[in-house]
Protein backbone atom coordinates (compact mmCIF):
# COMPACT_ATOMS: atom_id res chain seq x y z
CA UNK A 1 0.00 0.00 0.00
CA UNK A 2 1.43 3.35 -1.14
CA UNK A 3 0.57 5.62 2.16
CA UNK A 4 1.67 8.86 0.77
CA UNK A 5 -1.23 8.35 -2.60
CA UNK A 6 -3.67 7.01 -0.13
CA UNK A 7 -3.20 10.43 2.64
CA UNK A 8 -3.67 12.38 -0.65
CA UNK A 9 -6.90 10.31 -1.19
CA UNK A 10 -8.28 10.27 1.79
CA UNK A 11 -8.40 14.45 2.76
CA UNK A 12 -12.25 13.66 1.63
CA UNK A 13 -13.44 11.44 4.39
CA UNK A 14 -12.23 10.81 7.96
CA UNK A 15 -9.11 9.01 9.06
CA UNK A 16 -8.74 6.13 11.30
CA UNK A 17 -4.94 6.23 12.68
CA UNK A 18 -4.96 3.05 14.44
CA UNK A 19 -1.86 2.39 17.19
CA UNK A 20 -1.05 -0.26 19.38
CA UNK A 21 -1.80 -0.25 22.85
CA UNK A 22 0.59 -2.95 25.00
CA UNK A 23 -0.52 -3.42 28.92
CA UNK A 24 2.59 -3.45 30.12
CA UNK A 25 2.63 -5.29 33.67
CA UNK A 26 3.22 -1.50 35.19
CA UNK A 27 0.31 0.17 36.69
CA UNK A 28 -1.64 1.24 33.41
CA UNK A 29 1.73 1.55 30.92
CA UNK A 30 0.61 1.59 27.67
CA UNK A 31 3.09 1.84 24.43
CA UNK A 32 2.16 2.70 21.41
CA UNK A 33 3.33 1.34 18.48
CA UNK A 34 1.92 1.87 14.73
CA UNK A 35 -0.75 -1.00 14.54
CA UNK A 36 -4.06 -1.77 14.85
CA UNK A 37 -5.42 -2.35 18.81
CA UNK A 38 -6.70 0.90 19.58
CA UNK A 39 -8.23 3.15 17.12
CA UNK A 40 -7.46 6.85 17.58
CA UNK A 41 -10.13 8.92 15.32
CA UNK A 42 -9.93 12.48 13.48
CA UNK A 43 -12.72 13.24 11.85
CA UNK A 44 -12.31 15.80 9.01
CA UNK A 45 -13.81 16.67 5.90
CA UNK A 46 -16.68 15.20 3.65
CA UNK A 47 -17.03 11.80 2.80
CA UNK A 48 -18.95 9.27 1.26
CA UNK A 49 -21.37 6.63 2.77
CA UNK A 50 -20.89 3.35 3.42
CA UNK A 51 -21.52 0.60 -0.31
CA UNK A 52 -21.51 -3.03 0.11
CA UNK A 53 -19.70 -4.52 -2.54
CA UNK A 54 -20.56 -8.08 -2.07
CA UNK A 55 -23.80 -7.95 0.25
CA UNK A 56 -25.60 -6.33 -2.25
CA UNK A 57 -27.25 -2.81 -2.25
CA UNK A 58 -27.25 -0.79 1.06
CA UNK A 59 -30.38 -2.16 3.01
CA UNK A 60 -33.53 0.22 2.33
CA UNK A 61 -34.74 -0.10 5.53
CA UNK A 62 -30.86 2.22 6.41
CA UNK A 63 -31.90 4.88 8.81
CA UNK A 64 -35.59 4.21 9.17
CA UNK A 65 -36.79 3.96 12.51
CA UNK A 66 -33.15 4.83 14.20
CA UNK A 67 -33.43 6.28 17.54
CA UNK A 68 -32.96 9.66 17.83
CA UNK A 69 -31.00 9.62 21.44
CA UNK A 70 -31.80 13.43 22.20
CA UNK A 71 -35.45 12.76 21.94
CA UNK A 72 -37.39 11.39 24.95
CA UNK A 73 -40.21 9.77 22.51
CA UNK A 74 -38.84 6.19 22.18
CA UNK A 75 -37.45 5.42 25.57
CA UNK A 76 -39.10 4.51 28.74
CA UNK A 77 -36.96 4.47 32.13
CA UNK A 78 -37.37 0.83 33.91
CA UNK A 79 -34.02 -0.24 33.79
CA UNK A 80 -30.84 0.11 34.32
CA UNK A 81 -27.17 -0.99 32.87
CA UNK A 82 -27.37 -4.20 31.83
CA UNK A 83 -26.45 -6.89 34.38
CA UNK A 84 -22.71 -8.18 32.92
CA UNK A 85 -19.24 -8.03 34.68
CA UNK A 86 -17.18 -5.59 33.38
CA UNK A 87 -13.65 -4.75 33.51
CA UNK A 88 -11.87 -1.35 32.29
CA UNK A 89 -8.83 1.46 32.80
CA UNK A 90 -10.08 4.83 33.98
CA UNK A 91 -8.83 7.86 32.36
CA UNK A 92 -7.01 8.05 35.10
CA UNK A 93 -4.71 4.92 35.03
CA UNK A 94 -6.83 2.99 37.58
CA UNK A 95 -8.10 -0.33 36.73
CA UNK A 96 -11.96 -1.09 38.03
CA UNK A 97 -14.38 -3.24 37.60
CA UNK A 98 -17.42 -3.70 38.61
CA UNK A 99 -21.83 -5.75 37.61
CA UNK A 100 -23.76 -3.46 35.58
CA UNK A 101 -24.70 -0.94 37.84
CA UNK A 102 -24.74 -2.61 41.20
CA UNK A 103 -22.42 -3.43 43.82
CA UNK A 104 -19.59 -1.28 44.74
CA UNK A 105 -16.56 -0.12 41.89
CA UNK A 106 -13.42 -2.01 42.66
CA UNK A 107 -10.23 -1.22 42.05
CA UNK A 108 -7.01 -3.10 41.28
CA UNK A 109 -4.12 -2.08 43.45
CA UNK A 110 -0.86 -0.40 41.41
CA UNK A 111 1.01 -2.71 39.58
CA UNK A 112 -1.45 -5.15 38.38
CA UNK A 113 -3.21 -4.28 34.87
CA UNK A 114 -6.30 -5.75 34.08
CA UNK A 115 -6.97 -8.59 31.41
CA UNK A 116 -10.49 -9.51 31.32
CA UNK A 117 -13.73 -10.25 33.67
CA UNK A 118 -16.85 -12.96 33.97
CA UNK A 119 -19.37 -13.58 36.30
CA UNK A 120 -17.31 -15.45 39.10
CA UNK A 121 -13.49 -13.88 38.34
CA UNK A 122 -11.02 -11.16 37.43
CA UNK A 123 -8.24 -11.73 36.00
CA UNK A 124 -4.86 -9.20 35.98
CA UNK A 125 -1.66 -9.48 35.25
CA UNK A 126 2.17 -8.59 37.06
CA UNK A 127 5.16 -8.72 36.71
CA UNK A 128 7.19 -11.92 37.21
CA UNK A 129 10.37 -13.57 36.77
CA UNK A 130 13.24 -14.11 33.66
CA UNK A 131 10.96 -11.41 31.94
CA UNK A 132 8.09 -13.21 31.40
CA UNK A 133 4.46 -12.96 33.65
CA UNK A 134 2.14 -13.84 36.11
CA UNK A 135 -1.31 -13.74 35.88
CA UNK A 136 -3.88 -13.40 39.09
CA UNK A 137 -7.25 -14.46 39.62
CA UNK A 138 -9.43 -12.63 41.76
CA UNK A 139 -12.96 -13.35 43.24
CA UNK A 140 -15.02 -10.96 41.55
CA UNK A 141 -17.68 -10.61 44.47
CA UNK A 142 -15.26 -9.61 47.07
CA UNK A 143 -12.03 -9.25 45.11
CA UNK A 144 -9.98 -11.74 47.34
CA UNK A 145 -6.82 -12.71 45.07
CA UNK A 146 -7.35 -16.79 44.80
CA UNK A 147 -4.65 -18.32 42.38
CA UNK A 148 -1.20 -16.51 40.76
CA UNK A 149 -0.39 -18.29 37.84
CA UNK A 150 3.42 -18.01 36.42
CA UNK A 151 3.35 -17.96 32.62
CA UNK A 152 5.13 -18.90 29.95
CA UNK A 153 5.28 -15.82 28.19
CA UNK A 154 4.81 -12.03 28.80
CA UNK A 155 1.64 -11.18 28.54
CA UNK A 156 -0.23 -8.10 27.28
CA UNK A 157 -3.30 -9.15 26.59
CA UNK A 158 -6.22 -11.42 27.65
CA UNK A 159 -9.90 -12.28 27.45
CA UNK A 160 -12.70 -15.07 28.98
CA UNK A 161 -14.05 -17.62 27.15
CA UNK A 162 -15.87 -20.77 26.97
CA UNK A 163 -13.37 -22.51 27.98
CA UNK A 164 -11.54 -19.78 30.28
CA UNK A 165 -9.08 -16.90 29.91
CA UNK A 166 -7.24 -16.80 26.71
CA UNK A 167 -4.15 -14.75 26.93
CA UNK A 168 -1.82 -13.55 24.28
CA UNK A 169 1.94 -11.79 23.95
CA UNK A 170 5.87 -11.94 23.68
CA UNK A 171 8.10 -14.65 23.76
CA UNK A 172 9.55 -12.35 27.06
CA UNK A 173 9.75 -8.78 28.26
CA UNK A 174 12.09 -7.80 25.30
CA UNK A 175 9.11 -8.50 22.86
CA UNK A 176 10.74 -9.60 19.89
CA UNK A 177 9.04 -12.55 19.60
CA UNK A 178 5.66 -13.71 19.41
CA UNK A 179 4.27 -15.21 22.58
CA UNK A 180 1.50 -17.15 20.87
CA UNK A 181 -2.01 -17.80 22.46
CA UNK A 182 -2.65 -19.55 25.88
CA UNK A 183 -5.10 -20.90 27.71
CA UNK A 184 -5.17 -20.55 31.16
CA UNK A 185 -7.95 -22.40 33.92
CA UNK A 186 -8.97 -19.98 36.97
CA UNK A 187 -9.80 -23.70 38.57
CA UNK A 188 -6.64 -25.23 38.40
CA UNK A 189 -3.98 -22.95 37.01
CA UNK A 190 -3.15 -25.42 34.14
CA UNK A 191 -1.87 -24.02 30.97
CA UNK A 192 -2.72 -24.79 27.62
CA UNK A 193 -1.11 -23.93 24.01
CA UNK A 194 -3.98 -23.04 21.58
CA UNK A 195 -0.88 -20.99 18.92
CA UNK A 196 2.14 -21.96 19.31
CA UNK A 197 5.21 -19.08 20.59
CA UNK A 198 8.03 -18.33 17.83
CA UNK A 199 9.55 -15.37 15.99
CA UNK A 200 7.28 -12.74 13.81
CA UNK A 201 6.99 -13.46 10.26
CA UNK A 202 9.07 -11.18 8.62
CA UNK A 203 6.77 -10.12 5.65
CA UNK A 204 5.17 -8.12 8.81
CA UNK A 205 8.36 -6.08 8.77
CA UNK A 206 9.10 -3.69 11.99
CA UNK A 207 7.79 -2.91 14.61
CA UNK A 208 5.70 -5.63 14.97
CA UNK A 209 2.96 -6.14 18.00
CA UNK A 210 0.46 -8.40 19.19
CA UNK A 211 -3.04 -7.36 18.92
CA UNK A 212 -5.84 -7.99 21.63
CA UNK A 213 -7.50 -10.92 21.90
CA UNK A 214 -11.85 -10.92 20.61
CA UNK A 215 -14.32 -13.38 21.65
CA UNK A 216 -17.32 -14.51 19.49
CA UNK A 217 -21.14 -13.77 20.96
CA UNK A 218 -21.16 -17.15 22.23
CA UNK A 219 -17.70 -16.78 23.48
CA UNK A 220 -16.66 -20.40 21.94
CA UNK A 221 -14.46 -18.33 18.94
CA UNK A 222 -11.05 -16.78 20.05
CA UNK A 223 -9.15 -14.78 17.64
CA UNK A 224 -6.11 -12.05 18.29
CA UNK A 225 -3.71 -10.65 15.70
CA UNK A 226 0.04 -10.03 15.10
CA UNK A 227 0.58 -6.86 13.06
CA UNK A 228 3.48 -4.52 11.48
CA UNK A 229 3.01 -1.03 10.42
CA UNK A 230 1.03 -2.16 7.02
CA UNK A 231 0.54 -6.36 7.44
CA UNK A 232 -1.13 -8.69 9.92
CA UNK A 233 -1.49 -12.08 10.74
CA UNK A 234 -4.49 -13.40 12.10
CA UNK A 235 -5.07 -16.50 14.15
CA UNK A 236 -8.47 -17.96 15.08
CA UNK A 237 -9.49 -20.63 17.57
CA UNK A 238 -12.43 -23.48 17.88
CA UNK A 239 -12.10 -24.05 21.36
CA UNK A 240 -14.55 -26.77 21.24
CA UNK A 241 -11.95 -28.86 18.61
CA UNK A 242 -8.70 -26.71 19.31
CA UNK A 243 -8.61 -25.84 15.20
CA UNK A 244 -6.43 -22.98 14.44
CA UNK A 245 -7.47 -21.35 11.42
CA UNK A 246 -5.50 -18.78 9.42
CA UNK A 247 -7.84 -16.12 7.71
CA UNK A 248 -5.25 -13.72 6.68
CA UNK A 249 -1.63 -14.65 6.60
CA UNK A 250 1.04 -11.21 5.61
CA UNK A 251 -1.48 -9.32 4.17
CA UNK A 252 -3.65 -5.65 5.04
CA UNK A 253 -6.29 -5.90 7.55
CA UNK A 254 -6.29 -5.09 11.30
CA UNK A 255 -8.63 -7.41 13.15
CA UNK A 256 -11.95 -5.34 14.81
CA UNK A 257 -14.14 -8.21 15.76
CA UNK A 258 -15.03 -11.77 15.38
CA UNK A 259 -18.24 -13.54 15.22
CA UNK A 260 -19.06 -17.12 14.93
CA UNK A 261 -17.94 -17.59 11.63
CA UNK A 262 -16.40 -14.43 10.21
CA UNK A 263 -13.59 -11.78 10.93
CA UNK A 264 -14.49 -8.17 10.62
CA UNK A 265 -11.13 -6.15 9.65
CA UNK A 266 -10.38 -2.56 8.10
CA UNK A 267 -7.27 -0.85 7.11
CA UNK A 268 -6.47 1.89 8.90
CA UNK A 269 -7.74 5.20 6.85
CA UNK A 270 -11.20 3.97 7.08
CA UNK A 271 -11.26 2.97 3.21
CA UNK A 272 -13.00 0.11 3.92
CA UNK A 273 -14.23 -2.66 6.14
CA UNK A 274 -14.55 -6.41 5.30
CA UNK A 275 -15.16 -9.50 6.73
CA UNK A 276 -13.56 -12.92 5.83
CA UNK A 277 -14.64 -16.77 6.34
CA UNK A 278 -12.72 -17.70 9.54
CA UNK A 279 -12.30 -21.31 7.59
CA UNK A 280 -10.79 -19.80 4.36
CA UNK A 281 -10.02 -16.23 4.45
CA UNK A 282 -12.65 -15.82 1.64
CA UNK A 283 -13.85 -12.45 1.25
CA UNK A 284 -17.78 -12.08 1.87
CA UNK A 285 -18.90 -8.58 2.14
CA UNK A 286 -16.90 -5.27 2.21
CA UNK A 287 -17.86 -1.83 2.56
CA UNK A 288 -16.07 1.39 1.18
CA UNK A 289 -15.23 4.82 2.57
CA UNK A 290 -16.40 4.29 6.05
CA UNK A 291 -14.50 3.72 9.30
CA UNK A 292 -15.67 1.60 12.02
CA UNK A 293 -15.15 2.81 15.52
CA UNK A 294 -16.00 0.75 18.82
CA UNK A 295 -16.80 -2.11 16.74
CA UNK A 296 -18.92 -4.80 19.11
CA UNK A 297 -20.29 -8.20 17.41
CA UNK A 298 -23.99 -8.88 18.73
CA UNK A 299 -25.85 -11.77 18.39
CA UNK A 300 -27.20 -13.12 14.91
CA UNK A 301 -23.80 -12.79 13.23
CA UNK A 302 -23.80 -8.92 12.85
CA UNK A 303 -21.92 -5.92 14.67
CA UNK A 304 -22.57 -2.53 15.33
CA UNK A 305 -20.55 0.40 15.66
CA UNK A 306 -19.95 3.59 14.45
CA UNK A 307 -19.47 4.80 11.36
CA UNK A 308 -20.25 7.67 8.80
CA UNK A 309 -18.52 10.63 7.55
CA UNK A 310 -19.54 14.45 8.05
CA UNK A 311 -21.17 14.82 4.88
CA UNK A 312 -23.30 11.83 5.90
CA UNK A 313 -23.73 12.32 9.53
CA UNK A 314 -22.11 10.05 12.15
CA UNK A 315 -24.58 7.23 13.79
CA UNK A 316 -24.24 3.83 15.44
CA UNK A 317 -25.12 1.28 13.21
CA UNK A 318 -25.34 -2.63 12.55
CA UNK A 319 -23.58 -4.81 10.21
CA UNK A 320 -25.68 -7.31 9.16
CA UNK A 321 -23.74 -11.00 7.91
CA UNK A 322 -24.35 -10.40 4.41
CA UNK A 323 -22.82 -6.80 4.86
CA UNK A 324 -26.03 -4.49 4.47
CA UNK A 325 -26.14 -1.71 7.38
CA UNK A 326 -28.82 -0.50 9.26
CA UNK A 327 -29.07 2.98 11.40
CA UNK A 328 -29.78 1.86 15.14
CA UNK A 329 -29.35 5.74 15.84
CA UNK A 330 -30.27 9.24 14.05
CA UNK A 331 -27.20 10.71 12.36
CA UNK A 332 -25.46 13.76 14.42
CA UNK A 333 -24.11 16.10 12.18
CA UNK A 334 -22.08 20.06 12.48
CA UNK A 335 -21.23 20.69 16.28
CA UNK A 336 -23.31 17.62 17.56
CA UNK A 337 -21.48 14.96 20.18
CA UNK A 338 -20.90 12.17 18.52
CA UNK A 339 -22.22 8.96 19.74
CA UNK A 340 -20.16 6.39 21.49
CA UNK A 341 -20.32 2.66 22.07
CA UNK A 342 -19.25 1.89 25.54
CA UNK A 343 -18.84 -1.51 25.12
CA UNK A 344 -17.25 -2.60 28.31
CA UNK A 345 -20.72 -2.07 30.10
CA UNK A 346 -23.27 -3.76 26.55
CA UNK A 347 -23.95 -7.30 26.06
CA UNK A 348 -24.19 -9.03 23.37
CA UNK A 349 -27.72 -8.06 22.95
CA UNK A 350 -28.19 -4.56 24.86
CA UNK A 351 -25.52 -1.67 23.65
CA UNK A 352 -25.13 1.22 26.19
CA UNK A 353 -24.51 4.19 23.86
CA UNK A 354 -22.84 7.37 25.62
CA UNK A 355 -21.53 11.06 24.06
CA UNK A 356 -18.31 10.68 25.21
CA UNK A 357 -15.37 8.02 25.94
CA UNK A 358 -16.70 5.83 29.11
CA UNK A 359 -13.22 5.76 30.61
CA UNK A 360 -13.41 9.50 31.27
CA UNK A 361 -16.51 9.44 32.62
CA UNK A 362 -15.93 6.65 35.10
CA UNK A 363 -12.25 8.93 35.98
CA UNK A 364 -13.97 12.29 35.80
CA UNK A 365 -16.65 11.47 39.07
CA UNK A 366 -19.87 11.92 37.25
CA UNK A 367 -23.39 10.49 36.70
CA UNK A 368 -23.46 8.04 33.83
CA UNK A 369 -26.02 9.62 31.28
CA UNK A 370 -25.96 6.98 28.13
CA UNK A 371 -28.53 5.23 26.73
CA UNK A 372 -29.34 1.25 26.13
CA UNK A 373 -30.38 -0.09 23.06
CA UNK A 374 -32.04 -3.67 23.26
CA UNK A 375 -31.24 -5.03 19.85
CA UNK A 376 -33.83 -7.71 20.19
CA UNK A 377 -36.95 -5.37 19.81
CA UNK A 378 -35.35 -2.27 19.00
CA UNK A 379 -36.08 -0.08 22.46
CA UNK A 380 -34.25 2.07 24.24
CA UNK A 381 -34.42 2.75 27.83
CA UNK A 382 -32.59 6.18 29.03
CA UNK A 383 -30.54 5.73 31.91
CA UNK A 384 -27.96 8.07 34.69
CA UNK A 385 -26.00 5.70 36.78
CA UNK A 386 -23.31 7.28 39.28
CA UNK A 387 -20.74 4.41 39.59
CA UNK A 388 -17.99 5.21 42.57
CA UNK A 389 -14.64 6.32 41.67
CA UNK A 390 -12.74 6.47 44.90
CA UNK A 391 -13.50 2.60 45.79
CA UNK A 392 -10.89 1.23 48.22
CA UNK A 393 -8.41 -0.81 45.68
CA UNK A 394 -9.00 -4.81 46.61
CA UNK A 395 -5.45 -6.35 48.43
Amino acid sequence: MDLSSRRSSSRSRPTVRPFIRIRTNGPGAVLPVAAVIAIGLVIGGAGATSRPLHGGQPDAATGAGAVALGSARPFTRRAGLPDTPWLTQRGDGAWVYGRGDRGPLRRLPPGEAGLAIDAASVASVLAGSDGRSIVRFRERVNGRAIRDVAMPIWVSAGAWTSAGLVVTGYGDASMTSDGGLVLVSAETGATTTLVDAGAFAPVLGQPVARGDVLVSPSRGVVASNVCGVERCDLQVVDLASGVVSRPLQGAEGFLRAVTEDAVITTDDEGAWIVARSIVDGAERWRLRDTPLIDPLAVEGGAVVGLVGSNRAGWGIAMIGPDGRTRDLTARTRGDQAVPRIWGVLSSRSSVVIGRTPVEDVLAGGRALSASVLNLRDGHATKVSVELPVTSEAVQ
